[in-house]
């Protein structure tokens, strides 16, 4: 798990220690789907077009895009350049509030340069998941999809992130994760089908071509997309972005994590002790932003302190 600590000595902040990236974040893409409420396409300030007719509609509400199976609009963004080679990541925050039906189908896809081909199929299902829950899985192009051994629930909000290899066209899928190396919700996807380039990223509610099949994505909602290079990019790792002590020894703590993540924060008055209390439990908001006001800080003469997802 991810470790952050802050040391402080009566009132006086005395250092910290934690994981910083000194260089920027270098996206490629990202959308908090802040337009007003109605249509995605054509909304003002919308990059965004049209991938497959008829074009009745990928909606927005509330600031969030919202998916269901009863439309069959796709939609899609261009990215500044295409990529052949490298990975390229996808987070997004997905809710569903609707199950998917039959086999369940694919409601995110990477999209070749130009070309009609549509690579790292994010996939739903309730195929083998419980009664009322149901499940997230990955293809490369091809169903089935595979999927994760993970039951979900509707009206929760999950953290999503893709990669898609080129030029081998593998792709991974995690939920919620802690890091590139997390495999506790995660699945692999192998394959080898070479040459095709990326350049868009997009959105699918009913294709046109799967009318009538009864194998149906449901009804979700998207939020805070995010597309890069690197994991990091698209999921920054935890860190304290802001220490403040206030009157009477009250320590702020400010840091950014995984948003719709919950984090632990702890306190211990020996770094090397071990013994670390829960103060708090927190639900990173959006942007992975987590606060929180020790009012006892002033009566311990040492203290330090560490976020950690469970």
């Amino acid at each position: 798990m991810k470790i952050l600590q802050t040391l402080r000595s009566a009132s006086v902040v005395l250092g910290v220690w934690f994981a910083w990236n000194t260089a920027l974040a270098q996206l490629i893409y990202s959308d908090h789907f802040d337009y007003p409420d109605g249509e995605l396409v054509g909304a003002a300030n919308s990059p965004w077009v049209v991938n497959y007719l008829p074009d009745d509609g990928a909606l927005v509400s509330a600031g969030r895009l919202v998916l269901t199976d009863a439309r069959q609009e796709s939609v899609r963004v261009a990215f500044p350049t295409a990529y052949s080679s490298g990975n390229l990541y996808a987070r997004m925050t997905v809710n569903f509030s609707a199950l998917p039906s039959g086999d369940g189908n694919y409601f995110a896809f990477f999209r070749g340069n130009s070309v009609d081909n549509l690579r790292g199929r994010v996939w739903a299902s309730t195929n083998d998941a419980a009664p009322g829950k149901f499940r997230l899985g990955i293809t490369t192009i091809q169903a089935p999809a595979t999927l994760i051994e993970r039951d979900l629930d509707l009206g929760t909000d999950y953290q999503v992130v893709v990669r898609y290899t080129m030029p081998q066209s593998s792709c991974t899928l995690w939920i919620n994760p802690v890091d590139e190396n997390d495999t506790s919700s995660r699945v692999d996807y192998e394959v080898d089908e070479r040459g095709w380039s990326i350049r868009e990223f997009g959105f699918l509610q009913t294709a046109y071509y799967h009318v009538g099949e009864g194998n149906y994505v449901g009804t979700l909602t998207v939020d805070d997309l995010r597309i890069g290079r690197t994991f990091t990019d698209v999921l920054p790792a935890l860190r304290i972005t802001e220490i403040t002590s206030g009157p009477g020894g009250i320590l702020q703590l400010r840091a950014t994590g995984a948003p719709a993540v919950e984090h632990v924060l702890q306190a211990s008055t020996h770094l090397l002790s071990g013994n670390w209390l829960n103060l708090s439990t927190n639900t990173a908001g959006p942007g992975g932003l987590l606060e929180f006001t020790d009012p006892d800080a002033g009566t311990f003469p040492a203290r330090f302190y560490r976020w950690v997802i469970p």
